[in-house]
């Protein structure tokens, strides 16, 4: 099983190391997106047009 890293991933596990454990080990997830996630997908979105 391949781990993916990045910087958000790395940085939740920094500041709370119980929320990392919850968003990516057990895979539970808050359905809130920050504003930075939610632009980085808009700029992704534009670029596969």
């Amino acid at each position: 099983m391949a781990i993916s890293f990045s910087f958000t991933r790395i940085g939740s596990f920094e500041s709370c190391k119980l929320q990392h454990k919850y968003n990516y080990i057990d895979g539970l997830r808050t359905g809130m997106k920050t504003i930075e996630a939610f632009l980085g997908s808009r700029v992704h979105l534009k670029d596969k047009k």
